[in-house]
């Protein structure tokens, strides 16, 4: 079994400068379950929806379909690429009426999904 050194950010960060590096995850889903978004942890954000037909689709849970009104925005956040700030991309942190929390995420800009940003717009905030 091949032995995975544990490295920090700031050393992870300069080995993604070099090219002819491999990185993997091998952390357990329990040890990555959640993201930081201004400054609040939100555990439990697992599953990875897709947006169809002006439906939230969930990709790990059966393929549930969410319409709207079943779905709750509870954050979003714009992230940069480190290597080229201008490359941005959208998260959205969603709970339906069932319990599932995940994420769904779009480009920004020209490359942005009009209709998926359109549906997280206008669904129902956390207040």
């Amino acid at each position: 079994m091949k032995q995975f050194n544990e490295i920090s950010t700031p050393e992870l960060v300069e080995l993604l400068q070099n090219k002819n590096v491999k990185v993997i995850d091998v952390r357990p889903v329990d040890a990555y379950n959640g993201w930081k978004i201004k400054k609040e942890k939100h555990a439990g954000y697992l599953e990875e929806f897709m947006f169809r037909n002006d439906k939230l689709i969930g990709r790990n849970n059966n393929n549930n379909c969410y319409q709207k009104d079943e779905c709750v925005l509870i954050e979003y956040c714009i992230h940069e690429a480190m290597s080229d700030p201008s490359d941005q991309s959208m998260l959205f942190l969603i709970e339906c009426v069932d319990g599932i929390k995940g994420c769904l995420s779009s480009a920004c800009g020209i490359y942005a999904d009009s209709e998926l940003i359109d549906f997280c717009s206008s669904i129902k905030k956390k207040t």
